[in-house]
């Protein structure tokens, strides 16, 4: 067998012993990016080079204000994470502003199996 063949079928094998459900089963899991600047005029360069740093393999980015959770990058992370993820973003303000805002959002992530970290 060639090294490719090798590692490509370790990678499935490994997707399908990490998930379990149906609807997850063959994805490995992702390294998933939140970054969100609050006016249109503000540059996120910074936050996307750190998720870049960071292994970050998809990246959603909003330029909104973070004082409330109805932002559209937001909602479409959301959707697409599952259990096994990973969401980083470089800061707990990025993702929210309020502490009730930030423990919904967690509790959420926590419930679908997704793992959080905030860089600073």
């Amino acid at each position: 067998m060639s090294l490719f063949f090798y590692i490509l079928l370790t990678c499935f094998l490994r997707c399908d012993m990490l998930h379990t459900s149906n609807e997850v089963k063959g994805r490995c899991p992702v390294k998933v990016g939140y970054v969100r600047c609050s006016t249109e005029e503000q540059n996120e360069a910074r936050q996307v080079r750190m998720m870049e740093d960071h292994g970050v393999e998809k990246t959603y980015t909003d330029k909104a204000s973070g004082k409330n959770t109805d932002r559209a990058a937001l909602r479409e992370m959301m959707a697409f994470v599952r259990s096994g993820d990973t969401v980083i973003v470089e800061s707990i303000s990025r993702i929210a502003r309020n502490t009730r805002d930030l423990l919904a959002i967690i509790d959420e992530l926590k419930n679908k199996g997704v793992d959080f970290i905030s860089l600073k």
